[in-house]
């Protein structure tokens, strides 16, 4: 009775536009990485309320890791057969400061945004593991200049959400919202809180 956004299957705005409640899915993320052969790709899926995404998986199958995490549960991950860990953004930003970068969409504008650091590490990777390596602290931050979908974040949103992290617009501290009438996201960066809302965009 839940309804399902995909880029696979669009739904027009006139239809969706009083959804409430939704699943959005991505079974493909990282759509270069897979055909690169790199293992970065991951299926994404997200549960979303009233235009928050409030519950979200992401599953790297060639790695068989997999984060997930909710409103008011926490967030996890698993790789195999190994024990669940908790896990949580980074809130201490001692040098270097390690950030997550695409591999496959460097930019100008990225290069001017990594200037304010004295000290900084890149760190490349496909897909949403870049937002899931903010919600496990693997690095602190993960600023998005390029074009993103809705499908590509939200489930990964609502992980990042759970660590004590959020994904904001670039430039305000706004967190994302879901369900627009244009499914493209802004430029926004992933981080701690307290964090990102005190970086110079």
């Amino acid at each position: 009775t839940i309804p399902i956004l995909s880029e696979e299957s669009l739904v027009e705005w006139n239809e969706r536009k009083n959804w409430t409640k939704y699943w959005l899915v991505d079974p493909l993320d990282g759509t270069k990485e897979f055909i690169k052969k790199n293992d970065e790709f991951t299926v994404n899926i997200a549960f979303i309320n009233n235009s928050v995404p409030i519950f979200g998986v992401v599953y790297a199958p060639v790695y068989d890791l997999m984060f997930w995490g909710g409103q008011g549960l926490g967030a996890f991950k698993a790789k195999g057969d190994e024990a669940v860990t908790s896990i949580s953004v980074k809130s201490d930003f001692q040098n270097p400061i390690k950030l997550a970068t695409s591999r496959s969409h460097p930019s100008l504008e990225m290069d001017l945004f990594l200037k304010q650091f004295k000290k900084y590490k890149l760190i490349s990777m496909g897909s949403s593991l870049k937002i899931c390596s903010v919600a496990d602290g693997s690095v602190h931050l993960y600023p998005r200049l390029g074009p993103t979908m809705e499908w590509d974040t939200a489930a990964s949103h609502a992980i990042v959400k759970a660590s004590g992290g959020d994904l904001i617009e670039y430039g305000t501290n706004n967190t994302l919202i879901y369900n627009k009438q244009n499914l493209l996201n802004p430029k926004f960066i992933v981080g701690c809180i307290d964090k990102i809302k005190n970086l110079n965009m």
